[in-house]
């Protein structure tokens, strides 16, 4: 008859493979075969942390003294397996759970092979990857001049990370990323040196960047000056004054000025003519070393009545007794202000002058004589003039 020989059995929770054949043939009296599966030595489930290798050698016997051969699959992407050692050095990516399936083979007995399987968990634990920070090289720049610059930082595992930044100098901000400072006057030298840092919530990196302030002159200060007034005629005299906060020395200077007016040194003067009623804006300097301060100044000159001024009369006026002595006085007013002419003091009996400057006299017989009078000339304006 024909026998079916061999069976699958499982020892120590491990699964073995039996192969069946069928014998054609007689066969005297009763015979067994007992199949001796391969045996692993002690292989448990594994624990790894992403970018940190892992191995482990994987042993199987044969009580027959059977050669045993160990098979692996699958491998996790990038693991090795050369027949006796599992090697892996999981990514970054790789943090889970994977099950390996080692198969031992026992194929000594070409009819009657045997295979033994064990599965193991391989558990991979997530690694945080600190920031990548990124800032610029030294800095510098100048007193009064801004500075700006700006830092990145990017999270190989995920959101960006937090930007923060220690010892900012007076005045500095930093904000979004990105760094900002107008040093004073006061703040030439460094270098100041500023620290940067990205954290994740678990890992924190830092860089530092060192700033350099290179001294600034400073432009010079002039004192308010202010408007001014003065009436035509009048003098209108004042002193500059300025300073320098770098204690340079401070000279004074003017636009274009009005006519008749000066700067010399720090001090002008002006007597506007009795034509120059208005208003006149003149920007004076303070400057040092190449800079300045200024300030645009009205000076408002106020009209004053001008008086008017009598032509020149010839004198001696010379006539006779009994004979008419006549004569037109004449005067000027620059304001164009009409004119009012009259007798000023005392004239001789029968002489007079009209308004518009007609002059007349006959001696009598008894006046006979030198006579000094005045004339005089006026404007509405209170304003005269006298001849004699």
């Amino acid at each position: 008859d024909d026998i079916i020989v061999g069976a699958p059995y499982d020892t120590n929770g491990e699964t073995y493979e039996g192969r069946a054949f069928l014998f054609n043939g007689a066969m005297n009296g009763s015979e067994h075969i007992i199949l001796h599966p391969p045996v692993f030595g002690t292989l448990t489930n594994k624990s790894a942390v992403e970018n940190s290798p892992l191995s482990f050698s994987v042993t199987a016997s044969d009580i027959d003294g059977d050669l045993v051969t160990i098979s692996a699959s699958p491998l996790p992407a990038g693991a090795t397996w050369n027949g006796s050692t599992f090697s892996w050095t999981p990514t970054y990516s790789q943090s889970g759970t994977y099950k390996v399936v080692f198969r031992a083979s026992d194929y000594t007995d070409a009819y009657i092979p045997s295979v033994t399987g064990k599965t193991i968990t391989i558990t991979v634990a997530n690694v945080n990857r600190p920031p990548v920070l990124t800032v610029p090289g030294a800095q510098s720049g100048s007193e009064g001049a801004e500075i700006t610059f700006t830092v990145t930082a990017t999270d190989p595992d995920g959101p960006a990370p937090t930007l923060s930044a220690t010892s900012l100098p007076s005045g500095a901000t930093f904000a979004s990323g990105v760094f900002s400072w107008i040093p004073d006057y006061s703040q030439a030298g460094g270098p100041y040196t500023v620290t940067f840092s990205a954290t994740d919530g678990v890992a924190t990196v830092q860089n530092s960047v060192d700033i350099t302030v290179g001294n600034s002159d400073r432009p010079p200060i002039l004192s308010p000056v202010g408007a001014r007034t003065v009436a035509e005629n009048a003098n209108l005299s004042f002193t500059l004054s300025g300073s320098d906060p770098d204690g340079d020395a401070v000279s004074f200077s003017s636009s274009v000025l009005p006519s008749g007016a000066s700067l010399s040194g720090n001090t002008f003067n002006w007597t506007p003519t009795f034509h120059q009623e208005g208003d006149y804006t003149v920007v004076f300097y303070a400057n040092s070393g190449g800079l300045q301060d200024s300030e645009a100044v009205t000076i408002t000159v106020t009209h004053t009545n001008a008086p008017p001024v009598l032509d020149a009369i010839a004198s001696p006026v010379n006539g006779t007794e009994n004979s008419a002595i006549a004569f037109k006085a004449t005067a000027s007013d620059i304001d164009g202000d009409a004119l009012i002419f009259f007798a000023q003091g005392v004239w001789p009996a029968g002489a007079s002058i009209d308004a518009s400057g007609n002059f007349t006299f006959t001696p009598t017989f008894e006046q006979a004589g030198s006579y000094n009078i005045v004339v005089g000339v006026k404007d509405p304006n209170s304003g005269e003039d006298y001849q004699d």
